[in-house]
């Protein structure tokens, strides 16, 4: 078993696309732009979230400044939101609780924006000692960008080979290929397995309790 597992947050550890779908179509509206479905989320958003707007409003951004307010509108919409559906997925706390048993230790990195990602973790993960959480903050590149998985890596006194990085998306395995660590690919998450073809060694999930196993 790794020393260190390293977990994304949305899709991996809380299932927020809901939440995340309402409140983006509650901007999307303000701003008189289409509105779009649940499945168009499922099917799009595994995407790096900023890519994905980009590519939703980008025939009505003349002037390349309704992105910038859309994000910021965003932001601020879903971080006063209650998130009454956003939800731990099944087996993620007992998961934890069994790593916890084993002295794993515990890390987050995610592109959810650092306050937001605080809050939540206070919500829903208030009983377990993260050592290091790692959110997205203006001005440091985000995933797949490597150096917020690095900075983790230099803080703790662990081999690349005693790191195991989790998550659900085709930027987490970009990630962890550019940061050289082994990734546990989680099937429950955001998006599908089938969708990636990738040649970095990816080792399928299909239940929180199979992250024991590695």
């Amino acid at each position: 078993m790794k020393k260190l597992y390293i977990f994304d947050f949305d899709g991996t550890l809380i299932d927020s696309i809901e939440d995340s779908m309402i409140c983006f179509n509650k901007v999307l509206k303000s701003f008189n732009l289409p509105q779009y479905k649940v499945e168009d989320y499922d099917k799009l958003i595994y995407s790096d979230f900023r890519n994905f707007l980009d590519s939703l409003i980008d025939e009505y951004d003349e002037n390349d400044t309704l992105y910038n307010k859309v994000i910021r509108n965003f932001v601020e919409v879903y971080y006063h939101d209650e998130k009454p559906n956003t939800c731990v997925y099944d087996g993620i706390y007992e998961t934890l609780n069994k790593l916890v048993e084993n002295n794993i230790e515990l890390a987050i990195c995610s592109n959810k924006e650092s306050f937001i990602l605080n809050d939540l973790i206070n919500k829903f993960f208030s009983n377990y000692n993260f050592s290091i959480i790692s959110g997205s903050i203006e001005g440091i590149p985000d995933k797949p960008n490597p150096y917020r998985l690095n900075k983790i890596v230099e803080k703790v006194d662990y081999d690349k080979e005693d790191i195991l990085y989790i998550g659900d998306k085709d930027t987490d395995i970009e990630v962890a290929e550019n940061a050289g660590l082994d990734i546990a690919f989680v099937t429950w998450g955001q998006s599908n397995s089938k969708d990636f073809e990738s040649d970095y060694p990816l080792k399928y999930v299909n239940n929180p309790s199979e992250l024991l196993n590695i």
